[in-house]
């Protein structure tokens, strides 16, 4: 016959107290408790928003940078087709430093919510 398995010795409570407002706190807490848990995701939402902005406005920014620098090199082509030899060395590194600044993301677009 097998051994019988030990028992764990459990402490007992000696005495249960019961709080009322403390029960009561509970259960009118729910919607305070469902209100507060909105708001924080609202502040949350609203500084995600705020950071979309702030990177699509770098992106812009990157954008207008890259069409300005496209221009030069237009312009700095025109002129260098026609010009001497240390117009083209200037046109070249024109065009080593806007490959170098050239990004290649696009600006995304961001959706309203309402």
């Amino acid at each position: 016959m097998a051994p019988f398995p030990k028992r764990r010795k459990v402490e007992q409570v000696e005495e249960l107290t019961f709080d009322p407002t403390a029960r009561q706190d509970y259960l009118t807490g729910f919607h305070k408790r469902k209100v507060q848990r909105a708001g924080h995701a609202r502040e949350l939402a609203e500084k995600k928003a705020r950071e979309e902005k702030v990177e699509a406005r770098k992106q812009v920014k990157h954008s207008v940078m890259y069409i300005r620098l496209t221009l030069q090199l237009m312009v700095m082509y025109r002129s260098a087709t026609s010009a001497n030899k240390t117009s083209r060395d200037m046109l070249q590194k024109l065009t080593q430093f806007w490959k170098s600044n050239r990004t290649t993301t696009t600006p995304t677009r961001t959706r309203r919510t309402g």
